[in-house]
């Protein structure tokens, strides 16, 4: 079975509520969709994160895939390893996109299950979680936020079932732990989590995550910028640390390691480069004692 066709579509797909940051507010998810076609007939179809720039660098590699095979995956990527370093994230997501379209088609061919590819199931349910911004509390400031916030929280967990709830900070950091605090009490079950982003300095980091301490959060995430900066903050702060600013490729996998920076990482396919490298940084994880998303 030989690949014929490489096609390339960018898409944006409108939110339902814009999505609110400590850098941005989002109105849409744009995408780069992949489809692959065999002389067989088998189509796989793959996706990424972000548009043009994503969608270029695929186009570009379209060449080196026709006439080889969705099995020779292994040759793909070693082919294709000068990609992140002249491209870095967008390289690693054009990659994803390509090998995720891949082991649809494999999938297909074989009529197996990528799970069953992969070496079967290891779970049947995936817990989620609720996300919350300050844009769910439109009209509230001030003392009347962090009470209008876990309100919120408290509907959102009731109508979705949800184990978890973080919320995406800003750069207020002391506005933030207000808000955690309140919704700490009113959902003393749930697990919590905060993720600001990198918006906050590292002094800023510390004295929030000393005071976060007593609400038992389940991790705090990109607090401020870097592997060095998040170092000094877990160092001073007994809340584990959970990045996906920070460590996003296997080239700061180790220096993370080396100065004891993060406690938790962010695995998504489409940013570590495809479904067989974020099964190998699940394994990096489970080797140095790390909790993987």
């Amino acid at each position: 079975m030989k690949i014929t066709d490489v096609d390339v579509w960018v898409v944006n797909l409108p939110l339902v509520n814009p999505f609110t940051s400590s850098f941005e507010t989002k109105t849409g998810e744009t995408r780069t969709v992949v489809r692959i076609r065999t002389d067989e007939g088998v189509e796989g179809w793959g996706e990424s994160m972000w548009g043009r720039p994503v969608a270029a660098i695929v186009r570009s590699m379209a060449d080196d895939l026709i006439g080889t095979s969705p099995f020779a995956l292994e040759n793909f990527h070693r082919k294709q390893h000068m990609v992140p370093f002249f491209y870095g994230y967008l390289g690693y997501a054009a990659i994803a996109a390509i090998d995720v379209a891949c082991w649809d088609a494999m999938g297909k061919a074989t009529d197996q299950s990528v799970t069953d590819l992969l070496g079967g199931a290891v779970r049947h349910e995936v817990p989620i979680t609720a996300l919350i911004t300050r844009a769910d509390a439109p009209g509230a400031q001030g003392a009347d936020l962090p009470k209008a916030m876990a309100d919120h929280a408290v509907r959102v967990v009731a109508e979705g079932g949800f184990d978890a709830v973080k919320l995406k900070g800003t750069r207020d950091s002391t506005g933030d732990v207000a808000i955690l605090r309140a919704v700490r009490a009113a959902l003393p079950q749930v697990n919590l989590r905060v993720d600001p982003n990198a918006a906050w300095s590292v002094p800023d980091s510390i004295r929030a995550g000393i005071a976060l301490e007593e609400l038992d959060l389940e991790y705090l995430e990109d607090p401020c910028v870097g592997i060095e900066g998040m170092s000094q903050v877990k160092a001073k702060v007994r809340i584990p640390l959970c990045t996906n600013m920070c460590v996003v490729r296997f080239e700061e996998f180790a220096p993370a390691m080396r100065l004891n920076a993060v406690d938790v990482i962010h695995g998504d396919v489409y940013k570590w480069g495809g479904i067989a490298a974020t099964k190998a940084l699940a394994a990096h994880c489970e080797t140095f004692g790390l909790g993987m998303n």
